[in-house]
Protein backbone atom coordinates (compact mmCIF):
# COMPACT_ATOMS: atom_id res chain seq x y z
CA UNK A 1 0.00 0.00 0.00
CA UNK A 2 1.55 3.17 -0.87
CA UNK A 3 -0.44 6.87 -0.75
CA UNK A 4 -3.28 5.48 0.99
CA UNK A 5 -4.39 3.37 -2.44
CA UNK A 6 -4.25 -0.45 -2.82
CA UNK A 7 -3.49 -1.88 -6.06
CA UNK A 8 -4.65 -5.32 -6.40
CA UNK A 9 -3.65 -8.08 -9.23
CA UNK A 10 -6.24 -7.09 -11.70
CA UNK A 11 -6.81 -9.15 -14.85
CA UNK A 12 -7.42 -7.19 -17.98
CA UNK A 13 -10.50 -6.30 -17.35
CA UNK A 14 -13.45 -8.77 -18.61
CA UNK A 15 -15.59 -7.12 -16.50
CA UNK A 16 -18.65 -8.81 -13.93
CA UNK A 17 -21.04 -11.41 -15.10
CA UNK A 18 -23.20 -9.82 -18.09
CA UNK A 19 -26.52 -8.35 -16.49
CA UNK A 20 -29.60 -9.74 -17.09
CA UNK A 21 -32.53 -8.45 -14.39
CA UNK A 22 -33.69 -4.75 -14.58
CA UNK A 23 -31.92 -4.61 -10.75
CA UNK A 24 -28.89 -5.16 -12.48
CA UNK A 25 -29.12 -2.35 -15.06
CA UNK A 26 -30.46 0.01 -12.28
CA UNK A 27 -27.00 -1.39 -10.34
CA UNK A 28 -24.99 -0.48 -12.82
CA UNK A 29 -26.69 2.86 -14.12
CA UNK A 30 -27.04 4.17 -10.87
CA UNK A 31 -22.94 3.28 -10.20
CA UNK A 32 -22.26 5.19 -13.61
CA UNK A 33 -24.28 8.51 -12.12
CA UNK A 34 -22.97 8.84 -9.03
CA UNK A 35 -19.63 8.83 -10.05
CA UNK A 36 -20.76 11.57 -12.83
CA UNK A 37 -22.35 13.54 -10.03
CA UNK A 38 -19.16 13.52 -8.29
CA UNK A 39 -17.42 14.13 -11.00
CA UNK A 40 -19.33 17.04 -11.99
CA UNK A 41 -19.40 16.30 -15.67
CA UNK A 42 -22.51 15.37 -18.13
CA UNK A 43 -21.28 12.53 -20.65
CA UNK A 44 -20.82 9.19 -19.85
CA UNK A 45 -17.26 9.77 -22.27
CA UNK A 46 -15.74 12.35 -19.56
CA UNK A 47 -15.45 9.38 -16.76
CA UNK A 48 -12.38 7.97 -17.76
CA UNK A 49 -10.69 11.60 -18.46
CA UNK A 50 -11.57 12.87 -15.31
CA UNK A 51 -11.91 10.41 -12.42
CA UNK A 52 -8.28 9.88 -11.73
CA UNK A 53 -7.44 13.19 -10.81
CA UNK A 54 -3.88 14.83 -9.46
CA UNK A 55 -1.38 12.42 -8.26
CA UNK A 56 -2.44 11.64 -4.61
CA UNK A 57 -0.10 13.05 -1.48
CA UNK A 58 2.86 10.40 -0.90
CA UNK A 59 2.46 8.40 -4.46
CA UNK A 60 5.43 8.25 -6.28
CA UNK A 61 4.85 9.24 -9.93
CA UNK A 62 5.91 5.65 -10.98
CA UNK A 63 2.78 4.01 -9.02
CA UNK A 64 0.44 6.86 -10.09
CA UNK A 65 1.49 5.70 -13.84
CA UNK A 66 0.42 2.36 -13.13
CA UNK A 67 -2.15 2.85 -11.04
CA UNK A 68 -3.49 5.09 -14.15
CA UNK A 69 -3.39 1.65 -16.29
CA UNK A 70 -5.80 -0.50 -14.36
CA UNK A 71 -8.03 2.77 -14.39
CA UNK A 72 -7.66 3.24 -18.12
CA UNK A 73 -8.68 -0.52 -18.42
CA UNK A 74 -11.95 -0.63 -17.38
CA UNK A 75 -14.07 -1.08 -19.86
CA UNK A 76 -16.06 1.72 -19.42
CA UNK A 77 -17.90 1.35 -22.88
CA UNK A 78 -19.38 -1.91 -21.86
CA UNK A 79 -20.43 -0.81 -18.77
CA UNK A 80 -22.26 2.07 -20.26
CA UNK A 81 -23.86 0.20 -23.05
CA UNK A 82 -25.09 -2.08 -20.38
CA UNK A 83 -23.12 -5.48 -22.02
CA UNK A 84 -21.99 -5.74 -18.30
CA UNK A 85 -21.34 -4.91 -14.71
CA UNK A 86 -18.10 -3.97 -13.09
CA UNK A 87 -16.70 -6.91 -11.31
CA UNK A 88 -15.56 -6.77 -7.80
CA UNK A 89 -11.68 -6.18 -8.05
CA UNK A 90 -12.78 -2.96 -10.14
CA UNK A 91 -15.86 -1.84 -7.81
CA UNK A 92 -12.79 -1.91 -5.05
CA UNK A 93 -10.52 0.10 -7.14
CA UNK A 94 -12.57 2.56 -8.16
CA UNK A 95 -13.74 2.92 -5.13
CA UNK A 96 -10.17 3.80 -3.55
CA UNK A 97 -10.10 7.10 -6.19
CA UNK A 98 -10.74 10.64 -3.58
CA UNK A 99 -13.27 11.18 -7.10
CA UNK A 100 -15.48 8.61 -6.80
CA UNK A 101 -15.87 7.35 -3.12
CA UNK A 102 -18.94 5.93 -1.70
CA UNK A 103 -19.88 4.08 -5.67
CA UNK A 104 -18.86 0.64 -4.33
CA UNK A 105 -21.96 1.33 -1.69
CA UNK A 106 -24.07 2.64 -4.76
CA UNK A 107 -23.86 -0.04 -6.53
CA UNK A 108 -24.42 -3.08 -3.60
CA UNK A 109 -26.66 -1.00 -1.09
CA UNK A 110 -28.15 1.22 -3.32
CA UNK A 111 -27.96 5.45 -3.84
CA UNK A 112 -27.32 8.05 -0.77
CA UNK A 113 -29.66 10.43 0.67
CA UNK A 114 -27.05 13.05 1.75
CA UNK A 115 -24.42 10.93 3.88
CA UNK A 116 -26.73 8.23 4.74
CA UNK A 117 -26.58 4.69 2.77
CA UNK A 118 -29.96 3.60 1.81
CA UNK A 119 -30.66 0.35 0.98
CA UNK A 120 -32.56 0.72 -2.43
CA UNK A 121 -31.21 -2.37 -3.75
CA UNK A 122 -33.32 -4.62 -1.02
CA UNK A 123 -36.42 -4.08 -2.10
CA UNK A 124 -36.05 -5.94 -5.29
CA UNK A 125 -35.10 -9.36 -3.40
CA UNK A 126 -36.18 -12.04 -1.40
CA UNK A 127 -35.15 -11.02 1.95
CA UNK A 128 -38.30 -9.80 3.87
CA UNK A 129 -36.71 -10.15 7.51
CA UNK A 130 -34.42 -7.27 5.87
CA UNK A 131 -36.81 -5.35 4.73
CA UNK A 132 -38.10 -5.34 8.15
CA UNK A 133 -34.94 -4.51 9.77
CA UNK A 134 -35.20 -1.74 7.76
CA UNK A 135 -39.03 -0.42 8.17
CA UNK A 136 -38.23 -0.69 12.19
CA UNK A 137 -35.17 1.93 11.56
CA UNK A 138 -37.14 3.97 10.51
CA UNK A 139 -40.04 3.72 12.03
CA UNK A 140 -39.40 2.93 15.95
CA UNK A 141 -42.92 1.92 16.38
CA UNK A 142 -43.12 -0.26 14.12
CA UNK A 143 -41.25 -2.94 16.31
CA UNK A 144 -43.77 -2.70 19.32
CA UNK A 145 -46.47 -2.94 16.74
CA UNK A 146 -44.84 -7.08 15.61
CA UNK A 147 -44.26 -7.83 19.45
CA UNK A 148 -47.97 -7.03 20.07
CA UNK A 149 -49.35 -8.53 16.85
CA UNK A 150 -51.13 -6.00 15.60
CA UNK A 151 -52.78 -5.98 12.29
CA UNK A 152 -50.75 -5.18 9.06
CA UNK A 153 -52.88 -2.90 8.08
CA UNK A 154 -51.63 -0.70 11.84
CA UNK A 155 -48.05 -0.60 10.38
CA UNK A 156 -49.19 0.08 7.30
CA UNK A 157 -50.68 3.35 8.04
CA UNK A 158 -47.21 4.06 9.92
CA UNK A 159 -45.90 4.45 6.35
CA UNK A 160 -48.95 6.04 4.75
CA UNK A 161 -48.97 8.95 7.05
CA UNK A 162 -45.23 9.59 6.03
CA UNK A 163 -47.14 10.69 2.68
CA UNK A 164 -50.57 11.93 3.46
CA UNK A 165 -52.46 12.65 6.35
CA UNK A 166 -54.39 9.89 7.43
CA UNK A 167 -57.51 11.56 7.91
CA UNK A 168 -57.30 12.29 4.52
CA UNK A 169 -56.42 8.86 3.01
CA UNK A 170 -59.62 7.29 5.79
CA UNK A 171 -61.73 8.82 3.14
CA UNK A 172 -60.63 7.06 -0.11
CA UNK A 173 -62.74 3.67 -0.97
CA UNK A 174 -60.38 0.97 -2.27
CA UNK A 175 -63.69 -1.04 -2.81
CA UNK A 176 -64.36 0.89 -5.44
CA UNK A 177 -61.17 2.79 -7.04
CA UNK A 178 -63.44 4.53 -9.80
CA UNK A 179 -64.61 6.76 -6.92
CA UNK A 180 -61.08 7.87 -6.18
CA UNK A 181 -60.30 12.04 -6.75
CA UNK A 182 -59.21 12.62 -10.33
CA UNK A 183 -56.49 14.39 -8.79
CA UNK A 184 -54.15 11.46 -7.19
CA UNK A 185 -53.71 12.05 -3.28
CA UNK A 186 -50.59 11.77 -2.96
CA UNK A 187 -49.41 13.70 -5.73
CA UNK A 188 -51.66 16.53 -3.88
CA UNK A 189 -50.06 16.15 -0.76
CA UNK A 190 -46.31 16.11 -2.42
CA UNK A 191 -47.52 19.73 -4.19
CA UNK A 192 -48.50 20.86 -0.54
CA UNK A 193 -45.32 20.37 0.59
CA UNK A 194 -46.63 17.60 3.04
CA UNK A 195 -43.10 15.59 2.84
CA UNK A 196 -39.92 16.10 0.47
CA UNK A 197 -39.41 13.24 -1.93
CA UNK A 198 -36.06 10.55 -0.73
CA UNK A 199 -34.23 7.63 -1.10
CA UNK A 200 -35.25 6.83 2.47
CA UNK A 201 -39.10 7.63 1.76
CA UNK A 202 -38.76 5.13 -1.23
CA UNK A 203 -37.07 2.53 0.21
CA UNK A 204 -39.50 2.60 3.24
CA UNK A 205 -42.57 2.27 1.06
CA UNK A 206 -41.51 -0.22 -0.93
CA UNK A 207 -40.50 -2.31 2.02
CA UNK A 208 -43.98 -1.94 3.08
CA UNK A 209 -46.03 -2.48 -0.27
CA UNK A 210 -43.44 -5.99 -0.70
CA UNK A 211 -44.67 -7.03 2.53
CA UNK A 212 -48.04 -6.31 2.13
CA UNK A 213 -47.47 -8.02 -1.39
CA UNK A 214 -46.25 -10.93 0.19
CA UNK A 215 -48.56 -11.47 2.76
CA UNK A 216 -51.81 -10.88 0.51
CA UNK A 217 -53.39 -7.87 2.43
CA UNK A 218 -54.67 -4.65 1.52
CA UNK A 219 -52.85 -4.40 -1.82
CA UNK A 220 -54.62 -2.29 -3.41
CA UNK A 221 -54.19 0.29 -1.16
CA UNK A 222 -50.20 0.20 -1.07
CA UNK A 223 -50.32 -0.33 -4.94
CA UNK A 224 -52.21 3.39 -4.95
CA UNK A 225 -49.25 4.60 -2.81
CA UNK A 226 -46.56 3.33 -4.61
CA UNK A 227 -48.45 4.20 -7.91
CA UNK A 228 -48.86 7.63 -7.11
CA UNK A 229 -45.04 7.92 -6.02
CA UNK A 230 -43.83 6.71 -8.73
CA UNK A 231 -46.18 9.19 -10.76
CA UNK A 232 -44.65 12.60 -9.70
CA UNK A 233 -42.73 12.76 -6.64
CA UNK A 234 -40.11 10.26 -6.69
CA UNK A 235 -39.50 10.47 -10.70
CA UNK A 236 -36.65 12.95 -10.59
CA UNK A 237 -35.11 11.49 -8.12
CA UNK A 238 -34.99 8.29 -9.80
CA UNK A 239 -33.77 10.27 -12.94
CA UNK A 240 -31.18 11.38 -11.44
CA UNK A 241 -29.59 8.08 -10.91
CA UNK A 242 -31.14 7.12 -14.57
CA UNK A 243 -33.11 4.22 -12.86
CA UNK A 244 -36.49 5.79 -13.48
CA UNK A 245 -37.91 3.35 -16.31
CA UNK A 246 -36.09 0.58 -14.91
CA UNK A 247 -37.23 1.10 -11.61
CA UNK A 248 -41.28 1.54 -12.63
CA UNK A 249 -40.76 -1.35 -14.56
CA UNK A 250 -39.52 -3.40 -12.04
CA UNK A 251 -42.42 -2.33 -9.50
CA UNK A 252 -44.92 -3.50 -12.50
CA UNK A 253 -43.32 -6.83 -12.70
CA UNK A 254 -43.65 -7.26 -9.09
CA UNK A 255 -47.80 -6.23 -9.48
CA UNK A 256 -47.85 -8.57 -12.71
CA UNK A 257 -46.21 -11.34 -10.80
CA UNK A 258 -49.34 -11.20 -7.88
CA UNK A 259 -51.91 -10.83 -10.75
CA UNK A 260 -50.80 -13.99 -12.03
CA UNK A 261 -50.41 -15.85 -8.56
CA UNK A 262 -54.15 -14.80 -7.87
CA UNK A 263 -54.82 -15.72 -11.25
CA UNK A 264 -56.02 -12.60 -12.09
CA UNK A 265 -55.27 -13.16 -15.86
CA UNK A 266 -56.44 -10.49 -17.96
CA UNK A 267 -55.58 -7.94 -15.63
CA UNK A 268 -51.78 -9.33 -15.62
CA UNK A 269 -52.09 -8.98 -19.55
CA UNK A 270 -53.58 -5.50 -19.41
CA UNK A 271 -50.60 -4.19 -17.20
CA UNK A 272 -47.91 -5.93 -19.11
CA UNK A 273 -49.30 -4.65 -22.31
CA UNK A 274 -49.19 -1.27 -20.81
CA UNK A 275 -45.85 -1.88 -20.10
CA UNK A 276 -44.35 -3.52 -23.10
CA UNK A 277 -46.43 -1.88 -26.05
CA UNK A 278 -47.41 -5.46 -26.68
CA UNK A 279 -51.24 -6.29 -27.12
CA UNK A 280 -52.54 -9.77 -26.48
Amino acid sequence: MEGGIVLEEVKKNKGGRPPNTLLDFMRIKAWLAFIMIKLNVEKYEEIKENILGPIPAGMPLSKYVVFDDYVQNVRWDRHIDLKSGPNDTYLKLIEQLPKAVGSLSVYKVGPYDNQEKIPLWTVFEQDFEVMREFLESQIPQMKGLRKSGAPLTVKMDLVINLFVPLEQWKKLSFKDPDKHPEKHIIIESYRSGYFQPSFKLLTVAMAMYRIVLNAGESMAQMEYLMRGLLAEPMSELLSKYNIYEEFTAAFNQLEINDLMQRGEIELAKKLFSKMSGIKF
